[in-house]
């Protein structure tokens, strides 16, 4: 008796077909195998025809063989823009905040490569070894010279030298250093908005970029960096272009914030679905009244440091002595609690 070949057994052709066109490769392909399949049936003995159904994984195998790189695909790159908008969208308050502290993208597109460095370098090593250099240029899209030049200032924890600051703080850096704009005891002098020589358009010309100088004006205006004297000169009042005043220890204490919790939700997405993942919960909701916001926000501040003190004692209650602590490695942990309103 003649033995039927399973249809996996046949050469495969290349598919010229695009990731997107999975669905009707799917189609076509089904009905396809569904007609030779009938063809061949109706021409056979029922004992020949139980043949056929050892055929069928392989059938399905071909399909999954031949079309999961189409499906895998669009779901891959699905998932990308889905992290792409959500980056975006956790992003804004964090832009919101450097932006607040004089922190332009210059000075973020240098610290975001020694995280993505860092972490490349530290987290996909091989037998505890960190990462080889080509390998981090690859995952991070840096060139290699550039994680090199990278990896020197992590070595050296020298992370913020050699960063390119916003066009306003090159303008006030400069005006309290480039001895064209200084006077005879070092300081500052105030300067013509134009003209020849020291004026506050060479300045913005020589040092801010293709930034329009009354653009870098208005804004420097608006954080209290400069101000327009009596009689028209422009005066340079901070050193710093900082556009909201804050001290450090509330700075260090967002970083903390921030760094918590994202690296919570960093670990959950290590560990979806297991006993090691961290516990990560809030309730929200948008059908509160306007004026019952102010009431939960109350409402929020007066029973939150309840269930924080009650953590606290566990925590008391648990700890070892400070001395002890010292023989020990310390691993720190704990609970945050927010309150958040969208702006």
């Amino acid at each position: 008796m003649k033995q039927l070949s399973p249809p996996c057994s046949r050469r495969k052709t290349a598919s010229t077909s695009r990731p997107e066109d999975g669905p009707e490769i799917w189609r076509s392909t089904t009905r396809q195998i569904e007609q030779n399949q009938s063809n061949r049936l109706a021409n056979r003995s029922k004992s020949e025809r139980k043949n056929v159904w050892a055929g069928i994984p392989n059938t399905l195998f071909l399909l999954t063989v031949r079309i999961s790189p189409h499906i895998f695909a669009r779901m891959n790159n699905q998932l990308h823009k889905t992290v792409l908008r959500a980056t975006r969208f956790f992003m804004t308050p964090i832009a919101r905040f450097l932006l607040r502290t004089g922190i332009g993208f210059r000075e973020f597109s240098e610290i975001a490569k020694l995280a993505f460095v860092d972490v490349a370098s530290q987290d996909y090593g091989i037998r505890g070894r960190p990462t080889n250099i080509s390998r981090v240029a690859v995952m991070t899209g840096l060139t290699r010279k550039e994680v090199k030049r990278i990896r020197v200032k992590l070595d050296t924890d020298d992370v913020t030298s050699d960063v390119r600051v916003s066009p306003g703080q090159e303008i006030l850096h400069y005006w309290y250093q480039d001895t064209d704009f200084l006077g005879k005891d070092g300081a500052p002098v105030p300067i013509p908005y134009e003209g020849n020589g020291a004026s506050f358009i060479n300045l913005a010309r020589r040092y801010g970029g293709d930034i329009p100088p009354g653009a870098l004006r208005r804004e420097l205006e608006r954080v209290g960096a400069i101000e327009q004297t009596a009689d028209g000169r422009i005066k340079a009042l901070k050193r710093y272009f900082i556009p909201v005043e804050m001290n450090t220890e509330f700075v260090e204490s967002v970083a903390h914030s921030l760094h918590d919790l994202a690296s919570t939700i960093a670990h959950n997405a290590m560990h979806p679905g297991s006993d090691e993942g961290r516990i990560e919960r809030y309730v929200f909701t948008r059908r509160l009244k306007k004026n019952s916001i102010p009431r939960f926000r109350r409402f929020a501040r007066e029973h939150v440091p309840n269930f924080l003190e009650y953590i606290e004692d566990w925590i008391s209650a648990h700890e070892v002595s400070y001395e002890d602590s010292k023989r020990q490695t310390q691993q720190r942990v704990g609970i945050g609690v927010y309150y958040f309103e969208e702006d």
